[in-house]
């Protein structure tokens, strides 16, 4: 029996619910080749700079990062402060497998 909300296949089966991560393929997921220990690695350490998110390749959100950095300590000193904590909560996502690479492909 299929729920009123879910629509119905075409051929009397329900839709199947594709993976988040599934490759358009196989059933396996679609990982990336990029590692999340490096990846908390750096945004713990030098999450500021924004150099995880350049090693993911979300180049804007790492160039973005850096520049509020560098720009923040010459104009308030507070752009340090404002990228550390913006590297922080990147970090526990990408623990918690919430931030893939540039492709959205969950990280190793």
């Amino acid at each position: 029996m299929v729920p009123a909300s879910f629509p119905a296949h075409p051929y009397g089966g329900p839709y199947p619910v594709a993976h988040p991560y599934a490759s358009p393929y196989g059933s396996e997921p679609n990982w990336s080749d990029k590692s999340k220990t490096t990846a908390a690695v750096l945004a713990f350490f030098l999450g500021g700079l924004g150099v995880h998110n350049l090693y993911l390749g979300h180049t804007g959100r790492g160039v973005a990062q850096l520049l509020i950095w560098v720009l923040g300590i010459w104009l308030f000193g507070i752009g340090p402060l404002i990228t550390g904590i913006w590297a922080l909560i990147e970090f526990v996502l990408i623990l918690t497998g919430t931030i893939g690479d540039r492709q959205g492909r969950a990280l190793r």
